[in-house]
């Protein structure tokens, strides 16, 4: 069961995490998953420098 508090932080995380990689701040994108694992593609990514070097990889024209 999720709350109106828990809607607003996921609508807040994946409002920042547009705003970050449409800049290509992809270390601001690791630092706001350092705690994460993502899973996808074959591929699992743990903490900062992992998400911020799979956005750079995977999306080198953002600068």
């Amino acid at each position: 069961m999720s709350t109106a508090g828990d809607t607003t932080a996921v609508t807040n995380l994946i409002m920042k995490y547009a705003e970050l990689v449409d800049a290509g701040d992809f270390a601001g994108v690791g630092a706001l998953f350092a705690d994460g694992v993502f899973v996808g593609s074959g591929t699992t990514i743990r903490g900062r420098e992992g998400v911020e070097k799979i956005g750079r990889v995977r999306c080198p024209a953002i600068r």
